[in-house]
């Protein structure tokens, strides 16, 4: 953490200049008690944070100070995050400081890429690390590990039997129509209809944690699914992934 003490005049601002060690870059900055992730200090100008590549120089301004004022600039090691496409080929690398997230931009770039490569009834789903494919990346997810591959995943059938639903908070939830035999029909359950050989339910909460589990079908649509005669049935069931901490009824589904 680097700590500046300054005593000024009343209404000037502040130009501060922190140089880094070579391998460390810098993870937030504090003002005044309110913490702002770097990669949004960094790309929100009303922030007043710049970085020099050339000379590994955090720069930051202060708004015109008129009271007590402290920021406080911590600095943690810088990693490498590597994106590679649907064939494991690799598409470029970015640092990204420990604690810090991937700006969305970079996402969008990265993507645009593995978009030109996918087939005509795919959709993209999400970035997941390569490694574990239960941890999923956005831009709300912290990094934590250095040499972090991440791989784009895409769901078949999209627009034409599969649906994907996109929280307004960067959550996620997946779910196919399927087909299943009569005498199969009142074996469904609410957990195992969720497998892949039924709706293949997958969800991610904003922060990339598969959250799949915490998904549940309505009770009552799934009931008289089971009471149908052979046909097909759209719609017919409705998945919702409820964040935990939230008042019931504010999420999103697909069915």
């Amino acid at each position: 953490q680097s700590y500046l003490p300054y005593t000024g005049k009343n209404g000037n601002t502040l130009t501060m200049k922190v140089q880094v060690n070579e391998g460390y870059g810098l993870k937030s900055i504090t003002v005044n008690g309110y913490t702002i992730n770097a990669t949004a200090a960094l790309n929100n100008p009303d922030y007043n944070v710049t970085y020099d590549e050339a000379t590994r120089t955090y720069t930051h301004t202060t708004k015109p100070i008129d009271q007590a004022w402290n920021v406080v600039m911590d600095f943690e090691e810088q990693y490498t995050v590597s994106f590679v496409d649907q064939k494991d080929r690799a598409l470029g690398s970015i640092p990204a400081v420990n604690g810090t997230t991937i700006p969305e931009e970079k996402f969008t770039e990265m993507q645009a890429k593995t978009d030109a490569q996918k087939e005509g009834n795919e959709i993209f789903l999400t970035w997941v690390d390569k490694a574990d494919g239960n941890a999923a990346y956005n831009k709300n997810t912290i990094i934590t590990k250095n040499n972090l591959v991440l791989k784009p995943v895409y769901r078949k059938n999209a627009g034409n039997g599969g649906h994907i639903e996109n929280g307004s908070d960067g959550s996620i939830l997946a779910a196919d129509d399927f087909a299943i035999h009569l005498r199969d029909l009142q074996n469904l359950t609410a957990d195992n209809v969720k497998d892949e050989k039924y709706a293949n339910v997958t969800a991610f909460d904003k922060d990339g944690a598969k959250v799949t589990a915490q998904v549940t079908v309505d009770a009552d649509e799934l009931a008289a699914l089971k009471t149908k005669s052979a046909g097909t049935y759209r719609n017919a069931l409705t998945f919702t992934y409820i964040r935990q901490w939230e008042p019931k009824g504010d999420g999103h589904s697909g069915s």
